[in-house]
């Protein structure tokens, strides 16, 4: 798994909405379709903070839906539909779905430089920080370190 283009956006969106430290529990990497050095299909399976369980799922191989993070816990369930896509929606078993809007092209970012030009001036920034970044990583290693069977690319 390649933390730059497959599946380290949806580690830190799942960290991001579970607000809890993520530990590694199995992981399957494929490259299904593509002859590439690196995998181009990735399945986690994420201990969260001892409390739930995160399942990351991507695909540059397959059709799909959308994107998709799912985080269940013994408190309830959150599951957010095509985050990277557009407009988005987010369900959890407490207060029901609320749906959001996709935002201007540009609006990312111009938001990312806005939070570069903040973190500049010594404010704390709205993105990762280099901890979150560090736990990020170490998850993609884990995962890339697993002794799974990987098919080549067609």
């Amino acid at each position: 798994m390649t933390g730059d283009n497959l599946g380290s956006h949806l580690i830190d969106l799942m960290l991001w909405l579970s607000g809890l430290e993520a530990s590694l529990i199995g992981a399957a990497l494929a490259s299904q379709r593509f002859a590439v050095e690196t995998e181009d299909t990735a399945a986690l399976l994420l201990a969260l903070g001892g409390q739930g369980i995160g399942i990351v799922e991507t695909s540059a191989a397959s059709a799909s839906p959308g994107s998709r993070v799912e985080i269940y816990g013994s408190a309830g369930w959150i599951r957010a539909d095509d985050t990277f896509t557009g407009a988005a929606t987010l369900q959890t078993s407490a207060a029901g779905e609320a749906t959001f809007p996709a935002p201007a092209a540009l609006a990312p970012y111009a938001a990312l430089v806005a939070d570069f030009v903040r973190a500049v001036r010594g404010h704390r920034g709205v993105g990762a920080t280099g901890e979150e970044g560090a736990a990020n990583v170490a998850i993609v290693e884990a995962a890339c370190a697993q002794p799974v069977r990987r098919r080549s690319g067609a």
